[in-house]
């Protein structure tokens, strides 16, 4: 391939990866053209030079933010200990259960129960009059001798 078709490859890949991964996107932005991008952006990820390159941005940025669940549990250990040298019960109860979540030995779970009746008229009425209560407490009687333009 010629420098000037690595460095629009490039480019693609620039802003494949910049975008969120939308191939037609990138390809507009390389400088392909727009009315052939989306079949254009699919080719090019078949490119065996933009596909290692993709692959080698994703390694870079993936080595960047490298934040894994090692980190995560010395950091939790750090806190618990910070925690007890400090006295501070809330922030060591709190600590240890993220350890514990982290660990898969808590699991945050909601229940919901889609069989059980909701009395929806009952519902509406009480909001009803809630409305109504608060409309008559703000209601301001005029003075029937006052003139309400001054």
């Amino acid at each position: 391939m010629s420098k000037p078709d690595l460095l629009k490859l490039d480019r693609f890949v620039a802003a494949y990866i910049g975008n969120g991964c939308i191939a037609a996107a990138a390809a507009r932005t390389a400088g392909y053209s727009p009315a052939n991008s989306r079949k254009t952006g699919t080719r090019l990820l078949n490119e065996p030079y933009v596909m290692e390159r993709i692959a080698e941005a994703r390694k870079e940025i993936q080595d960047l933010t490298k934040y894994d669940a090692q980190k995560a549990m010395a950091e939790l250990d750090d806190a618990v200990q910070q925690a007890r040298t400090n006295k501070q019960g809330t922030a060591l109860v709190r600590a240890i259960e993220l350890r514990a979540k982290l660990n898969g030995l808590l699991i945050d779970r909601s229940v919901v129960d889609v069989h059980s009746r909701v009395d929806l008229r009952g519902v509406l009425d009480a909001a009803n009059a809630r409305v109504a209560r608060a409309i008559d407490a703000e209601v301001v009687k005029p003075d029937d001798d006052a003139n309400p333009f001054g």
